[in-house]
């Protein structure tokens, strides 16, 4: 027999030889392995509909997984599709480049059972103590650089979390959630590029939108993020304030804001500036008897570029439109605002605001801090204000408006 014949038939054999143990032998080995593999690992039950690989394409599917809850049928995390697509470039790259990753449609289902624990808290591994430091000559150089890769056109598509909090009796929903990332590489020709995520959805019919620009592999770590939050209901997250820390309930009030956050590395210190705006509206506060305190139809803020590592705030403008402020003093000439806030503790200060347990000669002297907070407001503006004064404690109830501005 030639040998040219010889070769092509050694090669047309591990051609499909190849073919068959890519498109048929790996996927039913892994779809009958990898469940049990992930059930013992999770302490869950796991289950995938499909596995599909093209050995060509250097191509992954995963299609259908389904993770249980521990000791129940109640769904914990699933996904329609996984897809991973790798080229061949990263022979000659000697690092991982990966075309594309898509998850579709996945769905995380969390619960919060106590203060500190949620149903996955098994899954976090546990701190170990630091070990103890080895001698100079023990100790190894690392490696100069680290494991390479560049991954393109992530996606994460149409996600669900649902979030029940057994603590408070409440649901959280996020909806439609939709996550891309054109690029994320360490190659050192990426490392001053931008990486540009963009993030949007629905947490419990509040609108986020996050687009971020980011350099997270170069030495300033420099990052622009845009946060966008729309219609939030203030109500319903107040529960999660401890009742020992207000003496007060928000029965309305929505919450938009728009920000930019710029976060830059520098060789001695870091560089953080906020800018933005934050709305607010329909806001109404009643106190633990259900007396009104205050009403504000809407109060608007405009952020100038800000500094707050260097304790400098500057706000551009705030304009507050209608507030209706309501004061008033018990039988005991104890008046309503004082009451509003936190406690003060027993054992912080005495009424002369000594330490307890000190003279007022023994007091430690209090000194100004070496970098005062510092607040700068451009433009103030409030429009028909009115404060309601309700005096029990006088002969005779008495109610005077304040003047409108």
């Amino acid at each position: 027999m030639p040998r040219k014949k010889k070769i092509v038939i050694i090669a047309g054999t591990l051609l499909i030889v190849y073919s068959l143990i890519g498109f048929v032998v790996t996927p039913m080995v892994l779809e009958s392995i990898l469940p049990d593999k992930l059930s013992e690992f999770l302490h869950r039950p796991v289950s995938i509909d499909n596995i599909r690989l093209n050995p060509f394409a250097l191509t992954l599917a995963v299609e259908g997984l389904n993770i249980k809850d521990k000791n129940s049928t109640n769904p914990f995390v699933s996904f329609d599709k996984l897809f991973i697509n790798i080229q061949t470039l990263s022979l000659f790259k000697l690092g991982l480049v990966v075309k594309e990753v898509r998850l579709e449609k996945p769905d995380f289902h969390l619960t919060r059972t106590s203060e500190t624990e949620f149903n996955f808290s098994d899954l976090i591994p546990e701190k170990k103590p630091e070990p103890k430091p080895k001698p100079k000559e023990e100790i190894r150089k690392a490696p100069e650089k680290p494991f390479q890769f560049s991954i393109s056109n992530i996606a994460i598509i149409d996600r669900n979390i649902s979030l029940q909090d057994e603590t408070v009796r409440k649901n959280h929903i996020m909806s439609g959630i939709n996550l891309s990332l054109p690029h994320l590489s360490n190659f050192e020709k990426n490392i001053n590029t931008y990486s540009e995520p963009i993030f949007a959805g629905k947490f419990n019919q509040t609108g986020i939108s996050i687009d971020i620009d980011t350099k997270p592999f170069h030495d300033s770590l420099e990052t622009i993020v845009n946060l966008s939050l729309s219609d939030l209901t203030i109500p319903y997250y107040f529960t999660y304030v401890p009742e020992n820390m207000v003496d007060f309930e928000i029965t309305n009030g929505r919450l938009d804001i728009q920000s930019q956050i710029s976060f830059l590395q520098k060789k001695d210190k870091s560089d953080l500036t906020i800018q933005g705006t934050v709305g607010l509206t329909n806001l109404e506060m009643i106190d633990r008897s259900g007396s009104p305190v205050l009403t504000l139809p809407e109060l608007r803020i405009v952020v100038a570029p800000s500094r707050p590592l260097e304790n400098r705030l500057k706000l551009a403008s705030v304009k507050i439109q209608s507030p209706e402020l309501f004061v008033s003093r018990n039988s005991d000439g104890i008046i309503n605002l004082t009451t509003l806030g936190p406690k003060p503790s027993e054992t912080a200060e005495n009424e002369q605001g000594t330490p307890t347990g000190l003279t007022p000669e023994a007091a430690p002297k209090k000194t100004a801090p070496e970098n005062p907070f510092q607040l700068d407001i451009t433009e103030f503006l409030l429009d028909s204000g009115q404060i309601s004064f309700t005096d029990y404690a006088a002969a005779s109830t008495g109610k005077s408006p304040a003047a409108k501005k």
